[in-house]
């Protein structure tokens, strides 16, 4: 599954390279077969990069499941007047292989957009 805001993305995209690679394939022309590729390429990676795969989530309401796919790079502490004293906060890196999308790690409620 592809997540809906790369489709904004990947549709143009799309649009244009498969018409190129159609005339690529038609006429012998070295500029238009390299153009034809890179673009391929730059849709593979959007592709790759927009991908939103199904997930099967623990249901043990004990556990908080990490947000994001990716490497947990930092945990400190954070004093934020929003959030309150002592905050923990958890960075997590995403290289371009990790699927980006966030999910919600745990049951809360949203109490306030501010």
């Amino acid at each position: 599954m592809i997540a809906k805001e790369g489709r904004i993305i990947l549709i143009p995209l799309l649009l244009i390279t498969f018409p190129i690679g159609i005339y690529a394939h038609t006429i012998e022309n070295t500029l238009i077969t390299a153009t034809y590729t890179i673009l391929g390429i730059i849709f593979l990676f959007c592709l790759n990069f927009f991908r939103d795969p199904k997930r099967t989530i623990p249901t043990d309401e004990k556990l908080i499941i990490s947000p994001a796919d990716g490497k947990v790079v930092r945990v400190s502490k954070i004093d934020d007047f929003d959030v309150g004293e002592g905050a923990q906060i958890v960075s997590i890196f995403l290289n371009v292989f990790n699927v980006h999308v966030n999910r919600v790690p745990l049951d809360g409620e949203v109490r306030s957009t501010e």
